[in-house]
């Protein structure tokens, strides 16, 4: 494969393409300790697929300017294993546990 990669959903008249990048917040796939959706991950695939595409994809925690993504599963961060440093980078928030 070679050649540009074009984001998910744009469109194709732009330049000819077969592959797609993506991004996927974790709080949309992990839903408690341990426990996973893959539900908007196969939704993702399964409109790239349908463009005839192959994907590339990158599962965030954080993203500059957007909120954080952690899981929202009621154990508190410190209780849940997950293990943080205090930041301020690019405009993000900050996650710290």
């Amino acid at each position: 494969m070679k050649g540009l990669v074009l984001y998910a959903g744009k469109s194709a008249e732009c330049f000819p393409h077969s592959l797609e990048f993506s991004y996927l917040p974790l709080a949309k796939l992990l839903t408690g300790p341990g426990q996973y959706t893959w539900h908007p991950l196969d939704d993702k695939l399964g409109a790239i697929s349908g463009r005839s595409c192959q994907a590339v994809f990158r599962i965030w925690l954080e993203f500059p300017g957007q909120a954080s993504e952690l899981p929202d599963y009621p154990a508190a961060p410190e209780n849940s294993g997950l293990a943080g440093t205090a930041h301020r980078a690019f405009g993000s928030g900050t996650f710290e546990t």
